[in-house]
């Protein structure tokens, strides 16, 4: 019994010894943090960070009018709401997310008509159509319209090197996502 209680003894004041040593090994080496954590860490530019975060209160405030005025049945009240902001907006692709943003609202309360001709009001505004087409190409595969699905992917494929995709998504993996939708038409013989 002495025996056994000598080497828990002897095991314990092992990891006591390794536990201090790796402590002040890390305590007195300078700190490195991994590549993504550093990537995070960059501090944006105060004033554009002022202006991101202003500009996601708006968009906060914008969705939660939207969504009141669809809870009381006024989807005009909400494209004018849209209209208004978009009407105000300077920067194209600020405009284009705009249109989005109604969309989504629209969607999410179910009006899904609605939402794909709130999206499609971007189409003459820009050339880049990366953003409609990810949003709509999900749209029309939530709605079981698999053909129109995959003519949005491919869309979105084709601008998959665009500015505003924040998917990360490739153009392969947007092109094997139409192949899927596809797919899921042909199965279901529906299309």
């Amino acid at each position: 019994m002495r025996a056994h209680k000598k080497r828990v003894i002897c095991g314990v004041l092992f990891l006591v010894v390794i536990g201090a040593a790796t402590f002040i090994y890390l305590s007195t080496r300078p700190a490195q943090l991994p590549a993504f954590l550093v990537e995070a860490a960059v501090v944006e530019d105060p004033a554009k960070a002022k202006v991101n975060m202003a500009r996601e209160k708006a968009d906060g405030q914008l969705r939660d009018e939207s969504a009141k005025a669809i809870a009381s049945g006024d989807t005009q009240k909400v494209e004018q709401i849209y209209k208004t902001a978009v009407q105000n907006e300077t920067e194209v692709a600020r405009k284009i997310q705009l249109y989005v943003d109604q969309s989504a609202v629209l969607y999410a309360a179910g009006r899904v008509d609605e939402a794909i001709a709130a999206a499609k009001q971007s189409d003459t505004l820009s050339t880049d159509r990366f953003l409609v087409a990810d949003w709509l190409s999900r749209v029309y595969e939530d709605r079981k319209d698999y053909s129109q699905s995959a003519k949005y992917y491919r869309l979105a494929a084709e601008w998959a090197h665009s500015d505003m995709n924040r998917t990360g998504m490739t153009k392969q993996q947007y092109e094997a996502e139409a192949a899927r939708v596809e797919s899921l038409g042909r199965q279901g013989g529906v299309e």
